[in-house]
């Protein structure tokens, strides 16, 4: 996991929006698989994973004691729904996904001004910034492999893609 969590917290440092994007948006996928390997369907895990590991980032409580309401600025169905029309189509349009609350999402890039819009919303839009999502889920996948214990870790590891270098001996086959 740490290959990813690496790659992540690089394409935020070096400002590689679309790259920071997908891996942030792919990240729930890939932690429940490794958490459950005999898994089936994306859907129903992914919405869960993000409402345990990264909603309550999104989410703020309005009003006094004894009457608070809650808000949530992004769930995990709307989150789920956006991942999907990144992954399969390149886009932010998520009005053919499985969506809860938001029909449009506008990614702004950190400037030299340092002004941000990060959890600013418009009725069924949501504006947010591009790297504190992304760290937000870096977060949150942070959180869940603290939760595994050592043999769950190991397990996980086993599972992943690795990387091989061209500099040493690799055997194809």
């Amino acid at each position: 996991m740490e290959g990813f969590f690496d790659g992540l917290e690089q394409a935020v440092r070096k400002r590689n929006w679309h790259a920071a994007l997908v891996l942030a948006l792919t990240l729930p996928d890939i932690c429940t698989k490794a958490s459950d390997p005999d898994r089936t369907g994306t859907r129903r895990p992914y919405v869960a994973w993000f409402e345990t590991f990264v909603a309550p980032a999104y989410t703020r409580y309005a009003g006094s004691p004894g009457h608070r309401e809650e808000i949530k600025y992004l769930s995990g169905a709307d989150c789920y729904g956006l991942r999907c029309a990144l992954l399969h189509e390149g886009s932010d349009d998520t009005t053919r996904s499985a969506r809860d609350a938001l029909d449009e999402f506008y990614f702004c890039t950190p400037g030299d001004l340092g002004n941000t819009v990060h959890m600013n919303k418009s009725g069924r839009a949501l504006n947010l910034m591009v790297d504190q999502f992304a760290l937000d889920m870096l977060d949150g996948a942070r959180r869940w492999w603290a939760t595994l214990s050592p043999e769950q870790q190991a397990g996980a590891r086993a599972g992943q893609i690795t990387l091989h270098s061209t500099d040493g001996d690799i055997a194809f086959g």
